[in-house]
């Protein structure tokens, strides 16, 4: 972690911290600190105190992460009372076992509450295992209350369709709905619509091509006598035909059909999940030029209408506080009491975070605390 400055008289202060001690440096009854907990980190200035020993530090630390462990709980509190909600963070690639995992954890969860919010953070993933975490959400819960605090693309956009309400940060951005499906001899993946928008291409171009012909060669008899106007039509459709034929060649129609049938499947899933979002989910598939384009709040608003909105304080706040979590996947999956718990968890020097993917375990490692330079 970097160093932070203070005032003239503040020490600049990185901490010093092993499995056993905590090192601080203090000057004139001063003492500044960088705390980092629950992936926040925390300015404390504590001005006229004199610490004399490292346990006395270590008490003053310990007491603000009571504090602030208290005011989240508040937060999460708040927001779980104003939507009658459980509270679930999915912060992962949706696929067959990731969903599997989720069904469990909310079958072996208490359920309190008639509603559920789903903190959704993933770069997509499987479009049938998406449907299936869709259903079994609204199956479960009366209403299913999507937050959206980083990315949420591709098949999480699906989950987005089946939600009664959405809630999305600055930080919140939906995505397409196009299927990524493998290319013909090559390692990269690409768009199921290529194909479709060649041939968008050659029907908006062909005519274009025709008429350009056409024209050119009329204007080599602007009087009509010596070429006849058939003959015209029939070599500038020859022209026009020249030109595309090698282009639309490369079109197999095997191919297309299948890249139909695939782009397809999310269509049929959003329909079977929300069939009054029909035009909405037209515009996903096919409306927007590439798979990562960026669908924010104002786009979001647009498409889905008064059920979009800005999180509220105590949203904000819980946002604030699980942010490096929600903004980008890390593989965790699981209730936000269970997030909480794992985020305060101190084992040895915690420096990073991980995920242990055979068990769906998060894992908070040790953060190591260094001397000042």
């Amino acid at each position: 972690m970097g160093a932070s400055h203070f005032g003239r008289n503040t020490w600049r202060i990185e901490f010093a911290q092993t499995s056993s001690s905590l090192r601080a440096i203090c000057q004139n009854g001063m003492v500044s600190c960088v705390l980092v907990h629950m992936g926040v980190c925390l300015i404390i200035t504590l001005q006229k105190v004199i610490v004399e020993n490292e346990a006395g530090l270590i008490m003053l630390l310990e007491n603000k992460k009571q504090e602030n462990t208290k005011q989240i709980q508040n937060y999460l509190q708040e927001v779980s009372q104003d939507l009658d909600s459980d509270i679930f963070v999915f912060s992962a690639d949706i696929t067959q076992s990731n969903v599997d995992f989720f069904i469990k954890e909310i079958r072996n969860f208490p359920k309190l509450k008639s509603n559920i919010v789903l903190i959704l953070t993933t770069f997509g993933g499987d479009p049938d295992a998406a449907f299936r975490m869709a259903k079994f959400v609204k199956k479960n819960y009366k209403n299913f209350i999507l937050f959206i605090f980083g990315y949420c693309k591709s098949a999480g956009t699906l989950l987005a369709i089946a939600a009664n309400k959405i809630v999305m940060s600055d930080f919140g951005e939906l995505g397409p709905l196009d299927i990524q499906v493998p290319k013909e001899g090559d390692l990269r993946r690409e768009s199921g619509l290529n194909i479709q928008q060649s041939l968008k291409v050659i029907r908006e171009e062909a005519p274009k091509i025709y008429s350009q012909c056409l024209f050119d060669i009329l204007d080599l008899d602007p009087e009509r006598e010596t070429i006849p106007l058939k003959v015209v039509e029939n070599l500038a459709v020859s022209i026009a035909i020249g030109l595309l034929k090698p282009i639309s060649g490369q079109i197999d129609p095997a191919r297309l059909g299948e890249l139909d049938r695939q782009t397809r499947i999310a269509m049929e899933y959003g329909y079977r999940l929300n069939p009054n979002r029909e035009k909405i989910i037209k515009r996903l598939t096919s409306d927007y030029p590439s798979h990562s384009f960026v669908i924010d709040y104002d786009e979001a608003q647009e498409l889905f209408g008064d059920c979009v909105r800005k999180p509220t304080g105590a949203e904000y706040n819980l946002e604030k506080y699980i942010f490096d979590v929600v903004r980008q996947p890390v593989d965790f999956i699981g209730s936000i009491e269970k997030l909480l718990e794992k985020l305060s968890e101190r084992k040895g020097d915690r420096n990073s975070e991980s995920y242990n993917s055979s068990n769906h375990t998060f894992v908070q490692e040790d953060i190591k605390v260094v001397p000042p330079a």
